[in-house]
């Protein structure tokens, strides 16, 4: 049988339709549950229909009875038909003829001869007077004539068998009617077994509330939507409004008002909690029945179990802002400089940086990249990411130094809409984007405190918390950290952990400063000409010895950056395509390389053997030094902006900023009259 139908004391009083067994959505699921019960009423008023045809057979047969409509045959012995009605012979479509002296076995159905003869033969060993049976015979043209036989077998004076005396009567229509009503019955056996079977397989139930009496009725796939043990509560409002979630329970109201009052539709989502404080969200949907005064007199429906649904569309939300965030990022990363993406260097410091890209890479082990200012950490990361395989999800880049305190915990890991003021919706994090690729935390020494440890926990357990939310987001994401400051010193001071210091120093890479790779300056200067000039299309002659030799001399506190910077500069300046270095391009403007041989002029200026050139006592911070304050002299002290001496520099403004402040270096005080002009 199907799933039972309860009322409110356990009575069972009905059963359930059906739906396909089809994988259909919820909705369609709905309508369908609602459709079956009008095809189950359709059934239930086909079968009475079969019953009043079967008992206005009966009476018919009733009625043949009384009139006498029954058809007397004789039959020998074996069976050949000796006298034969016309009646008969009509019903059979056969003349008399054709059935006079033939066997009544070629009229009668192939599977009830044996239980006909078998009776036949009783009758004759004495066994038994008469028999009664109902059987089948063919019609001419082939289809079934029903009958009810009563034969007996009539003897002689000495009490010897003679031949078999048969009653027979039409009951073909009785048949009819009652194969009719079992096939109805039979349908809807199939129709309840299914309808039982997709609302377990559908997890829905199917609930009815007469208004009139005011008595609800849970079917017991109802009672497991809802988390409760079939007929463990009475089927009452209080009851179903114990079980909604506190927050949904206005809104759940309100739909069953309005379906009651406005004639509208009933459907409603909410969520449930089940006694065990297991969440799970549901669909009800139903059909309101008025009376004669148009009032709703019942409302009947099934209830949906979507938990599932609604997983998987927070899946697809959660992703979809992902992807949203990473074409984000990705277009301010396209949008951004990295004309370089190559290691260049032939040294045999940068040869040794490139095997050790080259043997990390392919796993997942950790890297810390040590270097100064502008000697291309950020290429080694991304040469790292583009050989491993990670390589098909981004690369993420973090500046620790270049956020506020108070920003880099939500920028790396995100926040809920409310979080903090100005949290006016959900942000993914950087790590939650990296997903399944690589973050780049560059400056790595300047993260505060707080946050070292949510990293570390991060690097240890690959799970954090968004600001705002209590739920644990798993990633899988590889951590490139970046640094020119000295660790192990932060560490002593107590400003970096050591735990988070040994787990992000699992792979070192040490990049050499420029002075430590002269021989790669003239190849990297051809390098940045040939990208300069093709970005303003122009052409410039190959560098020339002497001012390849004064590059090489240089010290070049600044690195790779600056050496960029300065050939940047020098193709705007230069006239036609002679190359020619811009005045003032070292750290000092009165400084000039020594030379001991004549030159042509370079910046516009003869390179002199004792022109002002720096002792050799003169130390790298007194010359970066010395370059710093040339550049802010310049730049009338401006730090930040386009002209400001961190672009020119091509530093982070809180980088130089600490650079300053570490060197000594201070600006100059200025009275208002000088501060006006």
């Amino acid at each position: 049988m199907g799933a039972p139908l309860f009322n409110s004391t356990g009575q069972l009083i009905g059963n359930l339709c059906i739906i396909d067994n089809k994988p259909v959505d919820d909705e369609r699921r709905a309508k369908s549950i609602l459709e079956i019960f009008a095809a189950r009423a359709a059934a239930e008023i086909e079968r009475k229909r079969a019953e009043d045809a079967l008992r206005e057979s009966e009476e018919r047969l009733a009625r043949a009875e009384k009139s006498a409509l029954v058809m007397v045959t004789h039959a020998d012995l074996e069976g050949r038909w000796l006298k034969v009605p016309p009646t008969l012979c009509e019903l059979l479509g056969y003349s008399e003829a054709e059935l006079l002296g033939s066997s009544s076995k070629h009229v009668t159905h192939p599977d009830d001869v044996e239980a006909n003869w078998r009776q036949c033969q009783r009758l004759i060993q004495g066994e038994i007077r008469s028999f009664d049976l109902e059987k089948r015979y063919v019609h001419k043209d082939g289809h079934i004539v029903w009958v009810y036989l009563n034969c007996s077998i009539v003897t002689d004076s000495k009490e010897n068998p003679v031949y078999f005396l048969g009653y027979i009567r039409d009951i073909t229509d009785r048949k009819q009617a009652e194969q009719a009503l079992q096939e109805s019955e039979q349908a809807l056996r199939d129709s309840e077994e299914r309808l039982r079977l997709a609302l377990k397989a559908g997890r829905m139930g199917v609930w009815d509330w007469d208004r009139r009496t005011n008595v609800r009725k849970w079917s017991k796939e109802y009672f497991l939507v809802m988390g409760l043990l079939p007929f463990s509560v009475e089927p009452s409002y209080h009851a179903w409004a114990q079980c909604v979630h506190p927050e949904d329970l206005p809104r759940a109201k309100a739909a069953v008002e309005a379906a009651i009052t406005e004639k509208k539709e009933y459907r409603s989502e909410y969520r449930v909690v089940w006694p065990d404080g297991t969440i799970r969200w549901v669909v009800a949907r139903g059909e309101s029945i008025y009376g004669e005064d148009g009032q709703c007199v019942r409302l009947m429906g099934v209830l949906v179990d979507v938990t599932e649904r609604k997983l998987a569309e927070e899946e697809i939300h959660r992703l979809k802002e992902r992807l949203e965030a990473e074409n984000v990022y990705l277009r301010a990363e396209v949008s951004g400089v990295h004309r370089y993406g190559d290691l260049i260097g032939r040294s045999e410091g940068m040869q040794k940086v490139l095997r050790q890209v080259n043997q990390v890479a392919e796993t997942d082990m950790t890297v810390l990249i040590l270097g100064e200012t502008g000697t291309g950490k950020e290429l080694v990361a991304r040469a790292v990411h583009g050989q491993s395989g990670r390589r098909e999800r981004p690369l993420v880049k973090v500046n620790c130094s270049a956020l506020p305190g108070e920003l880099i915990e939500s920028e790396l890991f995100g926040h809920e809409k409310g979080a903090f003021t100005g949290a006016t919706g959900r942000q993914v994090g950087r790590f939650e984007l990296a997903d399944g690729g690589t973050i780049f935390l560059d400056e790595v020494g300047d993260l505060p405190l707080k946050l070292q440890a949510k990293l570390l926990r991060v690097l240890q357990e690959g799970e954090f918390e968004r600001l705002g939310s209590g739920k644990t987001i798993k990633v899988d994401v590889r951590v490139i950290a970046a640094t020119n400051r000295n660790l192990m010193q932060a560490v002593q001071r107590g400003r970096f952990r050591m735990d988070l210091y040994y787990r992000l120093n699992v792979y070192p890479i040490g990049l050499p400063p420029l002075r430590e790779r002269r021989e790669d300056i003239g190849f990297l200067a051809e390098v940045f000409l040939g990208e300069a000039s093709r970005r303003l299309g122009r052409l410039f002659d190959p560098i020339c010895e002497e001012v390849l030799a004064a590059l090489e001399r240089y010290e070049w506190p600044g690195n790779i950056r600056e050496l960029q910077n300065v050939i940047e500069r020098a193709t705007v300046i230069s006239n036609g395509r002679w190359f020619q270095l811009p005045e003032g391009w070292a750290s000092s403007e009165i400084w000039k390389p020594a030379t001991t041989s004549s030159a042509p002029p370079i910046g516009g200026a003869q390179l002199h053997k004792n022109d002002n050139c720096p002792s050799r006592e003169n130390s790298l911070g007194e010359v970066g030094r010395t370059y710093i304050l040339q550049i802010l002299q310049q730049t009338g002290w401006r730090v930040e902006g386009p002209k400001g001496a961190a672009r020119i520099l091509g530093l982070n403004p809180s980088t130089l900023r600490s650079r300053m402040l570490k060197l000594g270096i201070h600006r100059p005080f200025r009275s208002k009259a000088e501060a006006q002009e």
